[in-house]
């Protein structure tokens, strides 16, 4: 071996030494932030390609998701943990009240999709029809502040297409998505004087040692809870908490159905109809007070949501309104007639709720022009909402489970 040769070999060597000695240390790319309620911001562990597990000091000030996603949900204070094996970093976070221009922004947050497997469907009284989906739909996309302000309530297919298209199939099919459970329970009804049943979807990871947001969904007339559960209610939920960043929240389907000695195969029966005319009282005596004591479930308005479809959208506007206390997320979807809509209003009241949302579709011969003429009221009212039509759109499934998905992505779990 030659001098050089040799000179050369140390040379490299040297070189390789230096670099081995180099060391690199895993850090935090933000330590300290400023959210307002409802916006997101980005976590992550730079310099590192192993596994961090995140964990929030306070999850309902603040969550943050398993791939470090953290959400504002109320004011406070809150710190966010990473932890990279036995070492932790921390983020401190100040959450504060959302502006009127930025809740607006965060009502329409882009997302990434995935399918998710669809649970078995359950027996439902009445069959809903469904129309075929129009296949150019695709995700939401974030909408320009000026154009939102005047688009969210115009009714248009511009509109739609712009802020409220959704692809159905990657909410409700696939195999990628950890499902929920969906259990049936009874529970007595003080008000009804008999045992009751409704469907209660809990999360993946349900446990007692968290309190979670509770959504109630209502069905239509002549159905009962499983109507929502056949919809690919378990995949639509669990996709929209892993997919779009949604905190884990449990949902109620009760069975809004008469008496059982007055029940009737008639749709549009007298009882059937007083079943929804009673529904009210058995919420606020029997139902909800069950549900929070049988579950780890919010008892604060800002965690609890409802919505419904047809009938049950009418008794969306009807409870919700009526007890504005209870509820701070109103969805109706196809509401249908009969609603008392001296209701629709918050004059006078002490609790305004952050999010009211109608829908229906433009071809909905069942319920004709009711929902757009609750709009109308909410807009003379100056009760702000959002308001969209789906374009050919009938009193079917895809109508419901689109307005579904849009209301839940924008509550502020």
């Amino acid at each position: 071996m030659s001098l050089s040769s040799f000179a050369a070999i140390l040379l490299v060597g040297s070189a390789t030494i230096h670099v081995n000695a180099k060391v690199v240390t895993p850090r935090l790319n933000i330590k300290k932030m400023t959210l307002q309620v409802g916006s997101t911001r980005q976590l992550k562990v730079k310099k590192t390609k192993k596994r961090v597990i995140w964990k929030s000091s306070h999850k309902k000030i603040a969550y943050v998701t398993k791939k470090g996603l953290v959400k504002a949900r109320k004011k406070g204070n809150v710190k966010i943990y990473a932890y990279l094996g036995k070492k932790k970093f921390v983020c401190n976070v100040k959450v504060i009240a959302k502006t009127k221009k930025q809740s607006a922004k965060n009502k329409q947050t882009p997302s990434s999709y995935t399918t998710a497997t669809a649970q078995p469907s359950l027996p439902v009284s009445t069959v809903v029809p469904t129309n075929t989906t129009d296949p150019t739909f695709s995700p939401t996309s974030v909408p320009e502040e000026d154009n939102w302000n005047i688009d969210k309530q115009s009714g248009t297919k511009e509109a739609f297409k712009k802020y409220f298209k959704v692809d159905l199939n990657t909410y409700t099919e696939g195999k990628d998505t950890p499902l929920g459970t969906i259990q049936k329970i009874h529970y007595d009804s003080t008000v009804i004087g008999e045992t009751r049943e409704a469907y209660v979807y809990t999360p993946n990871g349900y446990t007692t040692d968290k309190t979670y947001p509770v959504l109630y969904l209502i069905h239509g007339i002549g159905c009962n809870g499983s109507q929502w559960v056949s919809m690919q209610l378990n995949a639509i939920l669990s996709n929209l908490i892993v997919k779009d960043n949604v905190a884990p929240f449990v949902a109620v389907c009760p069975s809004v159905i008469p008496p059982a000695d007055k029940r009737t195969d008639v749709t549009l029966s007298p009882e059937n109809i007083q079943a929804f005319t009673d529904f009210d009282a058995e919420f606020t005596t029997d139902l909800q007070p069950y549900i929070q004591s049988h579950y780890s479930v919010s008892t604060d308005r800002k965690e609890t949501a409802l919505c419904g479809l047809s009938m049950g959208g009418m008794e969306a506007l009807s409870l919700g309104f009526s007890h504005l206390d209870l509820f701070d997320y109103i969805g109706s979807f196809s509401a249908a007639p009969t609603l008392d809509t001296s209701l629709l209003t918050t004059k006078g009241s002490a609790y305004i709720p952050s999010l009211v949302m109608l829908s229906s579709g433009t071809a909905d011969n069942t319920v004709g022009d009711t929902p757009k003429k609750y709009h109308e009221v909410l807009t003379q009212n100056q009760v702000d909402h959002i308001w969209f039509q789906y374009p050919r759109g009938s009193h079917s499934t895809e109508v419901w489970q689109n307005g579904l998905i849009n209301f839940v992505k924008r509550i502020p779990f």
